[in-house]
């Protein structure tokens, strides 16, 4: 529901088209494909995080193996590693400057680490138009995934079955926004 579609989402974080703003927000996943990232820094990212349905940083690690495959498969691109400098660089034309911030601790944390080239990686493995209708609900509020960013309201451009886009008040999980009328309208749409 929150997440673009795969070829626009790729494109925001790599490539010619890419966002600064959406590779300044992927820096966490750099970070979560290394191997056993989940505990890695006295389990940072399983405190960071809090995953309700995990108690466990090996049971959370599990979950973020998604983000290898997705990878791995050349199904999703990969952002380029930022350095702490060059994020510090980018202060003052942050849109988001306490996300920012976040990654910088993350990048001092993790230094420029990485499971991939620094550079970033392309998407190899294009998922194409879309046949079925498609429900985008973009949370306004989501720090990590910028999704009224225009690269990725070009999720429209690839569902071909149907398309309806919502922005919604909310955070990454539209489906249990701070407000519960905002929850109850993305649960109407």
């Amino acid at each position: 529901l929150s997440i673009p579609h795969a070829d626009a989402f790729s494109d925001g974080i790599f490539g010619e088209s890419a966002d600064l703003q959406q590779q300044i927000a992927s820096q966490y996943v750099t970070t979560f494909v290394l191997p056993n990232s989940a505990s890695l820094h006295d389990d940072y990212w399983f405190k960071s995080v809090k995953p309700p349905s995990f108690n466990s940083s090996e049971e959370y690690q599990r979950a973020l193996w998604w983000y290898n495959g997705a990878t791995d498969s050349g199904n999703m691109a990969q952002a380029p590693v930022m350095s702490v400098d060059r994020l510090r660089s980018l202060r003052n034309s942050s849109i988001d400057v306490k996300w920012l911030d976040k990654m910088i601790e993350v990048r001092e944390l993790f230094g420029m680490a990485a499971e991939y080239p620094l550079q970033g990686v392309p998407q190899t493995v294009r998922v194409g138009h879309v046949n079925m209708p498609v429900l985008y609900i973009c949370g306004l509020g989501d720090h990590s995934d910028l999704c009224g960013r225009p690269v990725f309201k070009r999720s429209a451009e690839y569902c071909v079955g149907g398309y309806r886009y919502l922005q919604a008040d909310c955070g990454h999980n539209v489906l249990d926004c701070d407000k519960s009328e905002e929850t109850d309208r993305v649960e109407r749409t």
